[in-house]
């Protein structure tokens, strides 16, 4: 089993969210820090347990309650906080003192992170039962073909978006280029 059957095995929405993060983690890691945030967020649901019967909306207050009533431990308290901390910041980057260039690096680890809470949810749903062994995939082939495949053959929205973003990329890097060719002055700058 890879880390990807294991995610669609604690739950198949948790799954798609696990999935469509770990595709984006190299060209679009705001995007998968965003698809993170929402993996916790579902999580939180899934550790809810039924003896809470008000159960807010808003994941920092979801993560308040699970502590409140005893659900989660510390370390996985600060799991769901950094999930949720910088999936917004990742959506709203004009709002945030986030580093652009760290971006990546933070998303990758938050993929570490999610499978630590997804291991948490499925000792939860399962009495505590061993986890299944499994493996994390190393899928990282041609995304850029990959998206594109799902985008226009598929039809799936999620990377419909994604491929819309790489073009404006390219479209922004080649408008550069050619402002500088354009203007020798601009390259001293």
């Amino acid at each position: 089993m890879n880390d990807l059957e294991f995610a669609h095995r604690v739950s198949p929405r948790i799954g798609e969210l696990y999935a469509q993060a770990k595709r984006s983690l190299l060209l679009y890691p705001e995007h998968s820090l965003g698809r993170l945030r929402g993996l916790a967020n579902l999580c939180c649901d899934l550790l809810r347990g039924e003896r809470l019967t008000h159960w807010p909306e808003a994941l920092d207050e979801k993560i308040d309650a699970l502590v409140r009533a005893r659900r989660i431990n510390p370390p996985t308290r600060a799991i769901l906080h950094d999930l949720r901390r910088w999936g917004n910041a990742a959506a709203h980057p004009e709002q945030s003192l986030l580093d652009p260039a760290t971006v990546p690096d933070l998303a990758s680890r938050a993929l570490t992170l999610a499978r630590t809470l997804l291991e948490t949810v499925f000792r939860e749903q399962h009495a505590g039962a061993a986890l299944p062994e499994y493996e994390v995939a190393d899928d990282n082939t041609d995304q850029i073909k990959d998206v594109c495949y799902r985008a226009l053959v598929e039809g799936s929205a999620p990377d419909q978006y994604q491929a819309a973003l790489l073009l404006h990329r390219e479209l922004a890097k080649q408008e550069a280029a050619a402002r500088s060719a354009a203007d020798p002055f601009m390259e001293a700058y």
